[in-house]
Parts: structure tokens; sequence; C-alpha cells
């Protein structure tokens, strides 16, 4: 019987050109990844991917699937794989699918991340991860010259000469420009993309960031629908990191932590911390892990659909890095739960979503994270001076009846400047929000708990 799998993929394309394989030994990423799948699965194997990137392209989730009659299970198709790969691919996850799944047309959007260096010296470490200017950028007047691309247009000007799209037209979901000291950042969401189309919008873009061009050449550009229009090409030391959004009911939760987290969040602000709240097993655990999240919550609140079981969630902590901390989280539990929990393991820190006292908090002798709900009229600088024993205060938005784990957004501006405890901010964050949030509010952590909520599906079909 045939059965379809899904592979999640992280690669470093320096040494490759691009995904799609090629003939006359020319190296790509599909050829090395089909060859280990043909390998375990003792025939050959044809992968299909989200979409094909270029030479030189990076990818932190790009998702593939292949079909096969094979019976192995999913670490098979993970670690076994990975034994026969090059060490700059590498397999993140697996998951078998239902046959309606496909990795290119389930996809709803595609998204990358562009990475231009502006400093005096061209770097070491990352000369192969980074484009290099010596040039100052005005971010700001590429920011405004880059919301001329949202929308549905014809992109001639923005595609390769030998581009195979059928069409020039895209519709571009999502385009920011943000900096981050020297590096800058053009973040780019799109339901399809052309040949050499994020290079190109990086060519105009630091052009006018330069002062060499005006803002208003961007909208010229477009406007002309003629790639000989559109300037130069950046030097080919370019970062993309590229991952679809693949359709809910198919998507797979490590998709999800990878664009939001690993890309979004370490890159906004190595200094915000990452807590993904809602695991339920092993392998999303380290999932988790293995993209960078400082911290991940547990949920003991039999009426959430994250609920675990205190000695499940104890032997996935035992599994955990060592820098990673486990936060065990509790809404007015009975103090015989809350023992049996962190008595498995001295790593705990306790998350109180209730109305508990900061007495009962206190009492379990364990650093603990008091979480508020805000609303409308709140004062949270007094609020905070209730807990004052607090490691820090969570933030989240206010539904009557739901502890917490809303997805819903509360009004950040009703939080303080100056605080006395660290923040972690909660409540409805995604992949669209995340930046602002992390730089209007300057938390010390971002909890996730509400991106996990929508993805209910998480056992046999991948969202």
């Amino acid at each position: 019987m045939t059965k379809k799998v899904v592979l999640v993929v992280e690669y470093n394309g320096s040494e490759y050109k691009g995904w799609q394989a090629q003939k006359f030994g020319v190296p790509s990423v599909q050829e090395n990844l089909e060859k280990a799948l043909a390998v375990i699965a003792n025939h050959p194997v044809k992968v299909v991917c989200a979409g094909r990137t270029d030479s030189g392209v990076h990818a932190s989730a790009q998702v593939v699937h292949f079909e096969t009659e094979v019976e192995r299970n999913e670490r098979a198709w993970t670690i076994g794989v990975n034994t026969y790969l090059p060490t700059d691919i590498t397999v993140v996850a697996a998951r078998y699918v239902a046959d309606d799944f496909h990795a290119r047309f389930s996809a709803l959007s595609r998204r990358y991340r562009y990475v231009i260096y502006s400093s005096d010296f061209c770097p070491a470490i990352l000369s192969k991860g980074v484009t290099w200017t010596y040039k100052t950028l005005n971010v700001q007047a590429m920011k405004k010259a880059a919301s001329v691309f949202l929308g549905t247009h014809d992109f001639s000007s923005f595609r390769a000469i030998g581009c195979q799209a059928n069409t020039p037209i895209r519709t571009i979901l999502h385009f920011d420009v943000q900096q981050l000291g020297q590096y800058i950042v053009l973040d780019v969401r799109a339901n399809a993309f052309l040949h050499h189309m994020i290079r190109n919008f990086a060519g105009v873009l630091m052009a006018i960031g330069a002062g060499e061009k005006p803002v208003s050449w961007a909208k010229q550009t477009l406007d002309a629908k003629d790639r000989t229009k559109g300037g130069l090409l950046p030097r080919q030391r370019v970062c993309i990191l590229w991952m679809p959004n693949i359709q809910k009911n198919l998507m797979c939760l490590f998709v999800r932590w990878g664009l939001t987290f690993y890309l979004l969040l370490k890159s906004q602000s190595m200094n915000c911390k990452v807590k993904i709240c809602g695991i339920t097993n092993m392998d999303d655990a380290l999932m988790a892990c293995g993209h960078g999240a400082d911290a991940l919550g547990f949920v003991f609140y039999e009426k959430s659909p994250r609920y675990i079981a205190p000695e499940k969630a104890n032997a996935i902590v035992a599994q955990l890095p060592p820098f990673v901390t486990p936060v065990a989280l509790f809404v007015d539990a009975e103090a015989s739960l809350i023992d049996s929990v962190i008595a498995g393991s001295s790593r705990w820190v306790i998350q109180f979503h209730g109305d508990e006292s900061e007495q009962e908090c206190l009492s379990y002798q364990r650093p603990y994270i008091k979480a508020l709900r805000v609303r409308d009229g709140d004062d949270v600088a007094f609020l905070f001076t209730q807990y004052p024993s607090a490691s820090a205060m969570l933030l989240d938005a206010f539904k009557e009846g739901v502890p917490g784990g809303t997805g819903e957004v509360f009004n950040w501006s009703l939080i303080p400047d100056e605080l006395s405890k660290p923040i972690v901010l909660a409540g409805g964050l995604t992949p669209n929000n995340v930046n602002q949030a992390i730089a209007q509010v300057s938390p010390y952590a971002v909890d996730v708990s509400g991106e996990l909520s929508c993805l209910k599906a998480l056992r046999v079909n991948l969202r």
C-alpha cells in the first residue's frame, strides 16, 4: 500500500546550485536528499518540494513529500536519512500524511528573509550568509519604498531573464524592512515568488536606501514591467531563509515553529527569550529546542486541549537540553498536583494562571511566573506590586472564563515603560505581529501558546 510522507528539511545552500536536481553532476539539495531517502526506502525516491530555491539560498523549513510502499517509523525518515546526508542538509521532522496532501499545492504562502550587513568591513564568519554593503542605508526610505510592492502586481521588472514561471503575476502579502544593529532584514511573504525576485527587490531597495535613487523609483520600476529597468542585483553573499505556510488542516507544528521563532524572534532580538507553551510529546519538545526555544511550557490544567499528564511531562523534561527551562502551568490547582509535578525534576519553574495569592505561589519554593489577564482600564504597574516575589510576570489577554491561551491580542499600550519585573508577553502573537510586539513592548520573553492553539490536528495529518 502506497503511503505519503512529508519531511521538513533544513539546509545551507552555499555549496549547491539550488534545490532542483540537475544534469552533469551539478550539486543540488534535491539530488542529495533523494539518494539518502533511497537508501532507507530501499527503492528510488522522487520528492516534491513546496518551492524551489535558487543557488546559494538557505532553508529553515523546506517542506517536501514523497511516496513509498515500505514500512518505516518516523525516526527512520529523520535520523536514518540524516546518516546518509551531507552535514549541510538535515531532515528535521517527518510525518505520514493523507493522500490529498501536496507540498506545493497545499502551501498558502512562502516566506523569505534577506539579510543585508551594513558595515565598513566585509564579515568573515558570515561571508556566505549575508549581503554586505559598505554604504549606510536609510531603512525608513527602504521601508516606505517596499510598501508599493504589497498586493497583486505584474512583477516582470523583478524576475530573472531565465525565469520559467508561466506568469509574472504574484501577490505580496507582507513586506517589512527591519534594522537590527548592523543587519537590515527584508521580510517578505507571498503566494509564490519568481526566479531572483527577492534579490531584485533587494537591489532596488539598497539603491534607494543608499540615496542613489528616490523612494518613487520602486513604483517606477514596478510599473515599467521590464527587468532592464530594475537596476543591478546585489552580490551573491546572501542569506534567504525559506518556509512555506501550509494549509492549516495540513500544517505541521514544527513548520510554524521554524517560521515564528527561529526566523522572526531570534533575528528580531537576540535578547528576547522564546517560550513555547503547550508541549504534549517528545518529538515536539525536541523540535522546539532545535529551533532555539529557551523555555517549554507544559499545561497541567485538565480543561485545556494541551493538557499533559505529570509523568509524561517529567519524562520529556528528563530529555531536554541543559539550557532549556521547563515551565509547569497550573490554574488554581491542588497542592498535591503541583507537588507531584515538581517532584519529578529540580528544573521546573512554575507558572500560575489562576487566582493564586503570592503566599501560595511562594509556598512551593520554586521560581515562579504569575500570569495576569489584561483588559482596558487595568493598572498593570499596580498589579505587578501584588507579586513582589515573582521571577517574572506574564501578560495575556483577558477573556471571561478563559484562564489563558486565548489567542487574542490585548492593548499593548497599557503596559508601562518601567516595570518592577521582567515581562513575558503572550496573547495572539503571530508571524505578522511579533516583530511589532517586541519593538513596542521590549519584553524579556514572548510566550506563544496562542499560536499553537489553532493547530489542533497534531497527530496523523500534518497541519
